[in-house]
């Protein structure tokens, strides 16, 4: 498959998961839940839940302060304005356990990212992860 093709066929399922999404808002910004995971809301937190049962699941937790987070040991990266440290540990016959731990600023706040993953195939891109924080808005 042409890098062109792979592209367009990435974009237009990623569009098609953010149609079925749901906004939801809390502590000063909005939150786009994707289809297939419910959210819930904690103190200073939000919690996305992936419904499908996987070996690790794809919950993402989304911290928000006014203050900057703190990093795990590693080397910290940008992509589309977000900061972010890729931490890898034993994870088994499934390969090496991912965590990602990002931060973006949005509307004066920041948005702290944790997500993980398990992967045979070395480290994963975390591109619904991104896709989860690149559309946190401020709330008008």
């Amino acid at each position: 498959m042409n890098a062109v093709l792979k592209w367009a066929l990435v974009f237009w399922v990623g569009l098609a998961g953010l149609a079925q999404a749901e906004r939801i808002e809390a502590f000063g910004v909005s939150v786009l839940v994707p289809e297939g995971y419910e959210a819930a809301i904690h103190p200073g937190r939000i919690d996305l839940i992936f419904q499908e049962q996987l070996r690790v699941s794809r919950d993402i937790r989304l911290g928000i302060s006014n203050g900057a987070p703190t990093f795990p040991p590693g080397r910290i990266q940008l992509q589309d304005d977000v900061w972010f440290v890729v931490t890898e540990s034993e994870g088994g016959s499934g390969g090496a356990l991912y965590a990602l731990v990002g931060q973006r600023e949005v509307g004066g706040r920041v948005v702290q990212i944790e997500a993980h993953m398990q992967s045979e195939f070395g480290e994963p891109d975390f591109a619904w992860a991104f896709e989860v924080i690149g559309n946190v808005a401020p709330v008008e």
